[in-house]
């Protein structure tokens, strides 16, 4: 298409919704027929031509309680976006109204397109939460993977950096040369078909919140400063009438999510889990006591999918690759523990740090798991310990712990260099295959600092990784049981 429609005109809506049945009729990535679930809060936005809207409280015995849209968006200024939140003083009041035209244009132009497509309901995060209630905060928090997932689909306003933007905006002008010919006109005209550039590297997307979203989204309508997008679980439309489709973007595309990867071999499966933690580690939080939290979701679905138990950006059934974990910035800073809202976060995972990470590249079928390793994961029967092990911080790892030996060529990547260290010690998680009892052999090392807690001996916290020689590691002098936490 050589122009497009104006966004929010009846032609774009109509694009919208041709999108949304042909899925419907055609492919199966919609919320399933028996899938009944509604958030805790909605916002109804039935009264079509109305100038209010209200917040709705599920009703749980509802055996049909509709569709609801969710909207995924920057916050923008914490101070600007805190007017438009839904608090404990004001609960009431949007129970029984919420005047549209004293809403930011991001979420007025959510409701205009919800309406548009007939849909009763739209979910919005700081209007169905209660920002100012922890223990809300903490009950719809956990049930994210749920929101995303069984919402019709998801608007996203990847033009729209704050809440005051809005996302039906204007697109720029396209300039098109027509070519005539006794049949028909043919148009020539740049391309903008540029998924990559307007959602996967826009604004929207560099926010850690964003990518748990896109993941657990069944669809997804994507508003970029230059068309719209359609995501689903067949690739992605353009307003252009292109179709698009690469393996990553499939992999977050996937509309049961991540369920695309279950033919895939188990290396491959190690790569696009990892990726998908590097990428996550490297989005912006603008409380960074969310990093845990923002991709719980996410790591549920992926725990479920790979039949296994885990928590905090691990897996029991990747468990010593997972630890092998580095920085990619300078340093690594570890999060205060008043921040991350009452979540335990053990020093060998990569949640308790900010910063960005990437995972050492252990060749595969050349090392050999150290099988003294105790993952914690063991004793949980299933996944419903992950809450307890949050909570009570029943996440420790029993290994030896060995000496190093000599300093000479000792090459340790620490996660905060700048830290002043003594008396490191290490934990070995993997071992060449060949070459053993050489003192060339290589190993790779969690390297950990000793911990005084009263009345405790022998608990240590991650300091940083290596690979080592196997000279390098006092062997004569025998190791220690310890606890990593």
């Amino acid at each position: 298409m050589p122009f497009l429609p104006a966004a929010g005109s009846p032609a774009h809506i109509a694009v919208l919704s041709t999108w949304m049945r042909v899925c419907d009729d055609t492919h199966d990535c919609s919320p399933t027929s028996d899938d009944t679930f509604l958030p805790t809060r909605v916002i109804d936005v039935r009264s079509e031509g109305s100038e209010s809207c209200r917040l709705l409280c599920a009703d749980r015995g509802q055996t049909n309680p509709g569709k609801y849209l969710a909207l995924s968006h920057r916050w923008g200024a914490p101070d600007q976006h805190r007017k438009f939140c839904t608090l404990k003083e004001n609960l009431g009041s949007f129970k029984e109204e919420i005047k549209i035209t004293e809403l930011p244009q991001t979420f007025q132009d959510a409701i205009k397109v919800t309406r548009s497509l007939g849909i009763e309901y739209l979910w919005i995060g700081s209007l169905c939460i209660v920002q100012d209630d922890p223990r809300d905060w903490e009950r719809e928090s956990r049930l994210m993977e749920q929101v995303y997932s069984s919402a019709y689909a998801t608007l996203a306003a990847s033009c729209a950096s704050g809440t005051e933007d809005g996302f039906l905006r204007s697109r720029p002008d396209r300039y098109c040369v027509t070519l005539e010919s006794d049949r028909c006109s043919y148009y020539v005209c740049a391309s903008i078909d540029e998924f990559g550039r307007d959602v996967e590297q826009g604004e929207l997307n560099k926010r850690a919140w964003i990518l748990q979203e896109r993941a657990l989204s069944r669809r997804t309508i994507y508003f970029s400063e230059n068309q719209t997008y359609w995501e689903c679980g067949r690739g992605v439309r353009c307003e252009t009438m292109t179709k698009m489709r690469n393996r990553k973007a499939s992999f977050l595309g996937d509309s049961d999510f991540p369920h695309s990867i279950d033919t895939y071999v188990r290396g491959m499966k190690i790569e696009l889990y990892q990726d998908l933690y590097q990428k996550y580690s490297g989005l912006a939080l603008s409380n960074i006591g969310d990093r845990p939290v923002a991709i719980r979701g996410l790591e549920t679905r992926l725990i479920r999918t790979f039949k296994t138990v885990g928590a905090h950006g691990v897996f029991d059934t990747f468990f010593h690759r997972c630890l092998l974990w580095q920085r990619a910035s300078r340093c690594l800073s570890r999060i205060d523990s008043g921040l991350l809202r009452g979540v335990y976060v053990p020093s060998w995972s990569w949640m308790a740090y900010e910063g960005e990470i990437r995972y050492m590249n252990v060749p595969f079928n050349k090392y050999a798991w150290e099988a003294d390793i105790i993952s914690p994961f063991r004793a949980w029967p299933d996944q419903s310990m992950k809450e307890r092990g949050e909570r009570e911080g029943a996440c420790e790892i029993k290994a030896p712990v060995w000496e190093f030996q000599g300093s000479n060529g000792l090459l340790l990547e620490l996660d905060n260099p700048d830290r002043m260290l003594s008396n490191l010690k290490c934990v070995i998680v993997a071992r060449r295959k060949d070459l053993q009892g050489n003192p060339q052999q290589s190993h790779y090392i969690i390297v950990v600092e000793f911990v005084e807690i009263d009345g405790v001996s022998e608990v240590y916290e991650r300091a940083g990784v290596a690979e080592v020689r196997g000279e390098q590691i006092a062997f004569n002098k025998g190791s220690r049981s310890g606890v990593l936490r």
